[in-house]
């Protein structure tokens, strides 16, 4: 009797030994930034960091529902494509365990709607410490053009550059009067998509340079874009919630493009 009531004892020792051995189960979470949302909208080519946030977890492995998966504790996220992508953690605990979570990424393309000018001007006069050069006329037609910046492309005089591809030029308002303040909306038929990372102002050789352009029959002028010097140029407005993103230019001359996140 006392035999089986030592083994009992021993028994129970190991059981409980084990019990105390076990690895605590993994617990997998995420966020999106400093967030704790369970969905996140971005931007096509946008970045997002991913604050790992799991407990009890060996090793990490993500997938980003686009083909792309990673193993690092905080990784980065970024789509080319719009649609929606599920992002999945899967933790690893002592023992071999696995456990997941999810939470959604809905992707979404920058399309232009329309352009606004709020303002043209230009002088028939120099003005000092200015490098500009304007139409000659009391009127011009004016347009707003993006092109693409990249590494062959060449500034002139004047703000007019060359070898920058034409990403998007609108129609041309007809006979703007110079120093017109009345804002003017120009429509963009069609879906116009642009790559929300080469908005900006930058002295790279990767971006979207802006402007309105002003023609009369002696050239095309240059009246405002966002790489003059001493302009501003900033993303007025960037707001998911809205699906509303709005790029303003603006010195002597101003201008808006107006898109929707779709």
């Amino acid at each position: 009797m006392k035999k089986l009531i030592l083994g009992l004892a021993l028994l129970g020792s190991f059981t409980a030994c084990q019990k105390e051995d076990a690895a605590p189960a993994a617990e997998p979470g995420f966020t999106f930034r400093a967030t704790t949302a369970d969905a996140l909208d971005i931007a096509t080519h946008d970045t997002c960091s991913l604050f790992n946030k799991s407990k009890n977890a060996q090793s990490f492995s993500w997938d980003f529902g686009n083909g792309v998966t990673s193993q690092a504790k905080r990784p980065v996220l970024s789509y080319d494509k719009p649609g929606n992508y599920i992002v999945t953690l899967t933790t690893t605990n002592g023992a071999g365990q696995k456990s997941s979570v999810s939470k959604t990424v809905r992707v979404l393309d920058v399309v232009v709607q329309r352009v606004i000018v709020n303002s043209a001007y230009w002088s028939l006069t120099p003005i000092p410490n200015f490098n500009a050069t304007w139409p000659q006329t009391e009127q011009a037609d004016v347009f707003v053009q993006i092109q693409h910046v990249t590494e062959n492309s060449k500034f002139l005089p004047g703000g007019i550059v060359e070898n920058a591809p034409v990403v998007f030029r609108s129609e041309s308002l007809k006979n703007v009067v110079r120093d017109t303040r009345t804002p003017l909306t120009i429509a963009v038929p069609g879906k116009v998509v642009l790559d929300k990372r080469k908005f900006g102002r930058s002295f790279s050789s990767d971006y979207y340079l802006i402007s309105l352009m002003a023609t009369d029959a002696t050239g095309t002028y240059c009246l405002v874009s966002n790489m003059f010097s001493g302009g501003n140029a900033l993303a007025k407005v960037d707001d998911f919630a809205s699906r509303k993103y709005v790029y303003a230019v603006s010195l002597l001359s101003s201008l808006e493009v107006e898109c929707s996140y779709e």
